[in-house]
């Protein structure tokens, strides 16, 4: 048998989660152009899984990687509570959705 052949086992597969959130106003609930200030003042629980996004009204989530779907699931829901928290603070209120909100 060619070395190319031999079976060698792998690590297990993990899978990890990014999500992109809204940033808003809930007064009229319209996109909040506030990115670099939500960021500068989240938890130390989310400065590692928020970053920046694309336009100021937007902040993307990650989650770790992990070995269960109901591990990441789990996560993702912790750093929707948190961040949802963290904008109540600044009066600010966050949405996820598929398609850009114009669209």
């Amino acid at each position: 048998m060619n070395d190319w052949a031999e079976w060698t086992a792998s690590q297990p597969y993990t899978l990890g989660v990014e999500e992109e959130m809204m940033v808003l106003d809930p007064l009229d609930w319209s996109l909040a152009q506030r990115g670099d200030h939500v960021l500068a003042r989240l938890s130390p629980a989310l400065t590692s899984h928020a970053t920046a996004e694309t336009h100021e009204a937007a902040l993307e989530l990650a989650t770790a990687p992990h070995e269960t779907v109901a591990g990441a699931a789990g996560e993702v829901a912790a750093l929707r509570s948190a961040l949802a928290a963290d904008l109540a603070a600044n009066g600010l209120s966050a949405a996820s959705a598929g398609t850009h909100p114009f669209a």
